[in-house]
């Protein structure tokens, strides 16, 4: 039983893998593909190699997502952060209430 997880996890990797890689190359391929096409003929500009279209795949990344995904991952993190916060505030709200009232219902009036 615990070598078809195994071997089912480990193919789920594999076909994950060949994915991104296959991804990698046809998103490589078409900014060749896109740039020799058009940057030479619009601004006069040299054509790329496959290596330098991957090269400019990454550099957008980093200059335009980057550091919008950072700046959302910590948000996520700062609103649940909050939400714990403010569930625990009001639990232990709830828990005073409950035992103020307990203790009220408990004495004795002053005569």
């Amino acid at each position: 039983m615990k070598r078809t997880v195994v071997f089912k996890i480990a193919g789920w990797v594999a076909v994950g893998v060949v994915g991104v890689a296959g991804l990698a190359l046809v998103l490589g391929f078409a900014v060749v593909w896109l740039w020799n096409w058009l940057m030479p003929a619009i601004f006069g500009l040299p054509t790329v190699t496959y290596w330098q279209a991957v090269g400019l795949i990454v550099l957008a990344h980093i200059l335009f997502k980057g550091h919008d995904h950072h700046a959302r991952v910590q948000s996520q993190r700062d609103r649940h952060i909050h939400a714990f916060r403010s569930k625990v505030r009001s639990m232990l709200h709830e828990d005073e209430e409950t035992s103020e009232a307990s203790e009220a219902r408990g004495r004795m009036p002053d005569a």
